[in-house]
């Protein structure tokens, strides 16, 4: 009788366990990394590194000038990185990978705090690579 009660407990728990990480957030880690990196090379003042980093759009610069310009305006001293959205959960990432599609999404913004709010917009690149779109000092 024990041994049933405890294989009832032990599925249950499995079961419950299993619920809450299919629903749980799934992090990029690969956007997440290559913020951080444009953050930390933008903060060292390599602006030229950072750069490389970005699909050197409109929106981030055309140009080197064009970027330097664009930091001036729009960074911030940032101490650390604290949300990413869109939201996605482990399940909706299992589900895609088991289907053979894409894992990751489209877009990635990657939010950081400091002297103030600072959002870096990345997209996904085939061949596992972030490349920065977008990025700003925002209000909360």
């Amino acid at each position: 009788m024990r041994i049933l009660i405890a294989s009832v407990v032990a599925i249950a728990l499995i079961t419950g366990g299993g619920f809450f990480w299919l629903k749980a957030e799934h992090r990029p880690q690969g956007a997440i990394a290559h913020a951080q990196k444009f953050v930390e090379l933008v903060q060292l003042n390599k602006l030229s590194d950072a750069y490389q980093l970005t699909f050197k759009n409109e929106i981030v610069g055309k140009t080197d000038g064009d970027f330097a310009a664009a930091v001036k305006r729009q960074f911030c001293p940032v101490t650390e990185q604290t949300t990413t959205f869109p939201f996605q959960s482990n399940g909706n990432y299992m589900r895609r990978w088991i289907s053979g599609r894409t894992v990751e999404p489209r877009e990635v913004t990657v939010e950081f705090t400091g002297s103030c709010l600072f959002g870096v917009t990345l997209r996904y690149v085939e061949g596992d690579e972030w490349k920065v779109y977008f990025f700003q000092s925002h209000a909360g």
